[in-house]
């Protein structure tokens, strides 16, 4: 009879320890349900350094309106998102030159992650980038770190990026949640003094008959095509008052036009065969379309 007791209490014991694991398990696994359902649709972080990072974002509503759905997921290479980046020019100030958007460094780190994150991205999500990086400062004689942020997306086409900070200044020890490095926004631009330099291949975004000065849309296509072709795109569009787009944008800022960028050093001219084949490897890649290529072949041909 004390064994049989024994067998029974070690019984009791036995089953309550298994309803026990099961109830943890049961909790454990609603928990982890619920967390997943709370996740779905939030940021998502691609990369973090720091004070950098890159990230995949709901759209930022439109107020009165509804916003456009993306071309995402889409995959573009990493080069062709360089290509169009490098070729971004601001000036600061009324009295300071034309500098480059991106450095080097900044282009090495963001423009793989840009590419990752625009091929994770859904529909009605945008990607935002946050990149530091060390410009001259005190007449050149020192480095500062400063910071650029924006909001980038993929539609008809084309690569639009919604520029917030632009080589501004960071503050050490300051509450991000009090100062957000504001990635830009489709519902208003950021109050800024900067002025973007506009490209015949990089316009600025029009909305309601004015231009958003903080707003680029980048033909990368094209871009490669004119890099490739060593070719020179065409001249920025007037409009009926004789005044072009990119003064407009000046005049909006009450701002003179920016200095041209330097034009840098020629390189050697291709070959008609070497231009020929980069024009059918453009075709080939889907870079340029069928019509483009067979206006484009004709021209060079002509030049025999």
């Amino acid at each position: 009879m004390k064994n049989a007791g024994t067998c029974l209490k070690r019984g009791a014991f036995g089953l309550s320890l298994l309803l026990l694991v099961a109830i943890c398990f049961g909790t454990a696994g609603c928990s982890l349900f619920k967390s997943n359902v709370a996740q779905s649709g939030e940021d998502r972080t691609i990369w973090h350094s720091r004070e950098q990072n890159v990230k995949i974002v709901k759209q930022d509503s439109v107020k009165g309106g509804v916003v456009t759905p993306n071309d995402h997921p889409i995959m573009l290479d990493s080069g062709q998102i360089r290509n169009g980046l490098a070729s971004l020019y601001v000036r600061l100030t009324e009295n300071e030159k034309s500098v480059p958007v991106f450095t080097n460094p900044e282009l090495d780190v963001l423009c793989g992650k840009l590419s990752e994150g625009l091929s994770q991205a859904g529909p009605n999500e945008d990607v935002t980038f946050v990149v530091t990086g060390q410009r001259k400062a005190v007449y050149g004689l020192a480095k500062q770190r400063k910071v650029t942020s924006g909001r980038v997306f993929y539609r008809e086409g084309k690569l639009n990026i919604i520029f917030g900070k632009m080589i501004d200044d960071i503050w050490e020890n300051v509450d991000e949640r009090y100062y957000p490095r504001t990635p830009g926004s489709r519902t208003q631009p950021v109050s800024h003094k900067w002025v973007l330099e506009e490209q015949p291949d990089a316009q600025f975004y029009a909305s309601g008959g004015m231009l958003r000065g903080d707003w680029l849309v980048l033909d990368l296509a094209t871009m490669a095509a004119h890099e490739a072709l060593g070719s020179k795109p065409a001249k920025a569009a007037v409009d009926e008052s004789g005044t072009s787009r990119k003064e407009n944008v000046f005049l909006e800022n009450k701002q003179e036009p920016a200095v041209a960028t330097p034009t840098p050093s020629a390189k050697p001219a291709k070959t008609l065969e070497e231009r020929l084949i980069i024009l059918n490897d453009l075709k080939n890649k889907k870079l340029i379309t069928e019509e483009e290529y067979k206006a484009k072949r004709a021209n060079l041909l002509n030049e025999l």
